[in-house]
């Protein structure tokens, strides 16, 4: 029997269980290689084997000790081990474990979800970008204007909230206070094309000079980490960058997402530098898209670049700053799904066993009167002891581990006990659903037929 388990665990694994995995997400298939060398299939094989042995030497030893005239007088109640605890504690401790990995994928995808719907403090829609691969931004707008179904062009050194950058040290000339802040360099576009909200000043000119002083708009948590009066004191202001060049203050924006969506908005800056954008972005009407993206393909070809043209929407690309949530969700789904199946197999076996082992109590109760429901109650509490040992340690458990998880992240939408509560609920509906249908079973075989065999 543990050979035929062997080998039909081997199908499962190769068959279902690593394609199953491996189709989650296709980071899976870079970090993880799965290789049945003829060592790890021979180690798992003596394990198989070492295992069926030592299922029929223990409870041969067992038996071996029963004294004869006892066993045969007690023959109906005997049993190869008389007690289960060990089966029951680890089914408890699966039970645990699925609680806990059920909640998990709850939090997870509630976070999901809050991270979704947060407001970025931006436009996301309708947005077009493309590396310029050394092209010029300065004639690449210029031609690209010219398209009527083009609502606005931005340059940026890269796109906010796709990226988790490093900030720089920035302090003010007239004063100690001094902030590490996140700068974009871009040009007058960046605010229109992003959807960006002035609060205070102005924008950046369409146009500037090389000699002319380089300007700077914050946001409004650097804004308060620079510790001025407010985002209309702040305008007009000379920082000086850690290098020692002065910039000037032209205006304040309310916070958005410039780096990681998934991060608080912290301090930030965007840096009057057409000449450095390295990105492209196209603001056009949603419908359009395709049409646009056509276009400027055609005008790609105009420029000295070897790159091919290849673009991307910004929606889709800010969902992408999600794929590492995404592969924790999945992750913690599978492990879920694996658990609760185990699991209910676990609980439908131990039913099984027990209904079997009272059958003759079950018969003798019935001819006494006793009615179907009071008999599944018989048979059902002890296992709803188990469910309830298991979720007393699987809570708190969950609370500490998923505490742990949604710390990687800045913005936490936080445990709601709900959460929980459905969680341990529904291990609980399935893992009595399974007891529900041996111990029904077991209530309404007909006595005359239990006693009859016994």
């Amino acid at each position: 029997m543990s050979l035929m388990a062997f080998i039909l665990a081997f199908v499962f694994y190769r068959g279902i269980l690593i394609p199953l995995f491996l189709n989650l997400h296709d980071i899976f298939r870079t970090y993880f290689y799965f290789a049945e060398n003829g060592t790890t299939l021979g180690y798992f094989l003596l394990f198989a084997v070492g295992t069926g042995i030592a299922a029929g030497i223990i409870p041969a030893i067992h038996i071996s000790k029963f004294q004869p005239v006892q066993a045969i007088r007690n023959l109906p109640g005997l049993r190869v081990v008389s007690r289960i605890s060990l089966r029951k504690g680890l089914i408890v401790f699966q039970s645990a474990l699925s609680v806990v990995f059920i909640i998990s994928t709850f939090v997870a995808v509630d976070q999901l979800n809050y991270i979704r719907k947060a407001d970025p403090g931006m436009r996301n829609e309708g947005l077009i970008t493309f590396s310029l691969e050394g092209v010029d931004y300065g004639i690449f707008r210029q031609k690209a204007v010219q398209d009527a179904r083009v609502l606005g062009i931005a340059g940026t050194e890269f796109l906010p909230g796709t990226s988790g950058r490093g900030g720089l040290v920035i302090k003010r000339s007239d004063a100690p206070q001094e902030s590490r802040v996140v700068v974009i360099d871009s040009d007058a576009g960046f605010i229109p094309v992003f959807g960006l909200q002035i609060v205070a000043g102005s924008n950046f000119p369409d146009t500037a000079s090389s000699s002319q002083e380089t300007l700077v708009i914050l946001n409004e948590t650097a804004v308060k980490e620079f510790e001025f009066g407010g985002p209309q004191d702040a305008v007009g202001r000379l920082l000086t960058m850690k290098d020692g060049h002065r910039i000037r203050v032209a205006g304040v924006v309310k916070d958005f997402a410039h780096s990681s969506i998934t991060r608080d908005h912290g301090a930030s800056a965007l840096r009057f530098l057409p000449d450095q954008c390295q990105v492209a972005v196209l603001h056009v009407e949603p419908t359009k898209i395709k049409d646009v993206a056509a276009s400027l393909q055609q005008m790609w070809g105009s420029f000295e670049s070897a790159a091919p043209f290849e673009y991307a929407l910004f929606a889709d690309q800010i969902e992408e700053e999600l794929g590492g949530m995404k592969v924790m969700l999945k992750s913690i789904r599978f492990v879920s799904i694996l658990t609760v199946i185990i699991v209910c197999l676990g609980f439908l076996g131990i039913a099984d066993y027990t209904s079997r082992i009272r059958r003759k109590e079950i018969g003798i109760r019935k001819v006494c009167g006793a009615g179907e429901w009071n008999l599944v109650k018989l048979l059902s509490r002890s296992f709803l002891g188990m469910l309830a040992a298991a979720a007393i340690p699987a809570i708190p458990l969950a609370w500490w581990f998923n505490g742990m998880l949604l710390s990687l992240y800045d913005k936490t939408v936080g445990m709601r006990a709900e959460l929980f509560i459905l969680g341990a609920g529904l291990v609980m509906v399935l893992a009595i659903g399974m007891v529900l249908s041996q111990t029904l079973r077991t209530a309404r075989t007909d006595p005359v037929d239990i006693l009859r065999h016994e």
